[in-house]
C-alpha cells in the first residue's frame, strides 16, 4: 500500500509539471506539443534529465542549466501539489472508481487554479474533457439513471 501510495505521488508530480505547462501555454493560446519544454528566457530545449519533477528543480538549483536565470517556484509547487492530490486519493480511495474521478477532479482544480491565478482564464479546453471523462466514470460506476440525474440536475443549476 505504501509503495503504490509512493507510486502515485511520483505519476502526480509527473502531471503536475505538465498541467503547468497545459495551464501557461494554452492560457497564451500556444500549442501543448510544439515547441517542445524549453526555457522561456533563452528558449534552450529541455533535455529528458531536467524534466524530472522535483528532483531536477533541486539539483539545479531552481535556475536554467544554460542561461542561470531563476525559475519560477510555480513548478515544484504544483509538481508537489499534485504528486499529493493523486498519493491522497489513492491512499484514500485505493483501486476504485471513486480515485479516478478524484483524480480527474484533482487535474481539474490543478490546471484552473494556475490558469485562473495567472492569467484570469478558465480554460474549456480543459473543463469539458475532464467534465466528460467524470461523466463516463459515473457511468460505470453507478449506472445511466444516476448519470441522467446529475446531468439534469447540473442543466438546472446552470439555468437557475
Amino acid at each position: 500500500m505504501t509503495f503504490l501510495t509512493i507510486v502515485m505521488f511520483l505519476i502526480g508530480s509527473f502531471f503536475g509539471s505538465f498541467y503547468c505547462c497545459i495551464a501557461n501555454r494554452l492560457s497564451k493560446n500556444q500549442s501543448i506539443i510544439k515547441p517542445g519544454s524549453h526555457c522561456e528566457n533563452c528558449n534552450h530545449r529541455l533535455t529528458w534529465y531536467e524534466l524530472i519533477p522535483i528532483f531536477s528543480y533541486i539539483i539545479q538549483g531552481g535556475k536554467c542549466r544554460k542561461c542561470k536565470i531563476k525559475l519560477s517556484k510555480e513548478y515544484i509547487i504544483v509538481e508537489i501539489a499534485t504528486g499529493l492530490l493523486f498519493a491522497g486519493s489513492f491512499y484514500a480511495f485505493q483501486f476504485s472508481y471513486l480515485t479516478i474521478s478524484m483524480i480527474l477532479l484533482s487535474s481539474l482544480l490543478v490546471i484552473t487554479f494556475i490558469s485562473d491565478f495567472k492569467y484570469m482564464v478558465i480554460l474549456d479546453e480543459v473543463l469539458v474533457p475532464v467534465a466528460i471523462g467524470l461523466m463516463i466514470v459515473m457511468y460505470f460506476e453507478y449506472c445511466y439513471i444516476f448519470l441522467l440525474k446529475m446531468i439534469l440536475r447540473g442543466i438546472s443549476v446552470f439555468m437557475f
